[in-house]
């Protein structure tokens, strides 16, 4: 599972001066279609430095649990 916190992401290029590559609304409407890594949902995660954060979250195709 790879969780995204778009807030996050858009605060930290803004940091770095870099330009999204689209608007926030296209950006969304881009995630929820992609394909290298489907979108699961959104929810709220438990992130690294300990705080829950409400994050766009995608499966990982590179570890991804056989079905049982």
């Amino acid at each position: 599972m790879i969780a995204v916190s778009l807030i996050d992401f858009e605060r930290r290029c803004a940091d770095w001066k870099l330009q999204l590559p689209c608007q926030t609304v296209e950006l969304k409407r881009l995630l929820k279609s992609s394909k290298a890594r489907k979108y699961l949902e959104t929810k709220p995660v438990n992130s690294v430095c300990g705080k829950t954060v409400n994050c766009w979250v995608f499966a990982d195709p590179e570890h991804a649990t056989p079905n049982r």
